[in-house]
């Protein structure tokens, strides 16, 4: 899933012979054997973090309860990712991590970024959810207004 996610498509991982002409491990198309990337060599560096930084969520829920790591709707916890725009691409941080954040919703992720497009699609994705987006300004300025 987080890495459909990540892809924005049905993908699969597959396992291959140690031969030298193919990986050992590919990303494939859901149901067919067809390569997306033909390891993850391949994918961009931006969509190698975001594989990375979710498989960590995974490992540390693994290690507290395995079989709430299983469910990823059973896992929660707080993460906190500092100046996520510095090393995501424009339509990853819009588009695909708004996305995969969703897949754990309960998990209260603190990021801070100085790009308006990751703001611009948390909002659009909050809208969608129903959901609260505070961003440091409004609690500022409401922290003000209560004092």
């Amino acid at each position: 899933m987080i890495l459909s996610a990540i892809l924005e498509r049905p993908v699969e991982l597959k396992l291959g012979y140690r031969n030298g002409r193919e990986n050992r491990l590919a990303i494939c198309h859901k149901g067919t054997s067809t390569p997306v990337t033909p390891s993850f060599d391949a994918l961009s560096t931006g969509q190698t973090i975001l594989v990375e930084m979710f498989t960590t969520i995974l490992r540390y829920a693994d290690s507290i309860d395995i079989n709430k790591s299983i469910n990823l709707a059973d896992i929660k916890g707080v993460v906190v990712i500092d100046e996520i725009d510095s090393h995501l691409h424009v339509d990853l941080l819009h588009n695909v991590l708004p996305k995969v954040m969703k897949l754990f919703p309960c998990v209260q992720f603190v990021v801070t970024a100085h790009s308006p497009m990751f703001i611009w699609g948390l909002n659009i994705f909050m809208a969608e959810m129903d959901l609260i987006f505070t961003s440091y300004r409004l609690a500022s300025a409401l922290a003000r207004k209560n004092m």
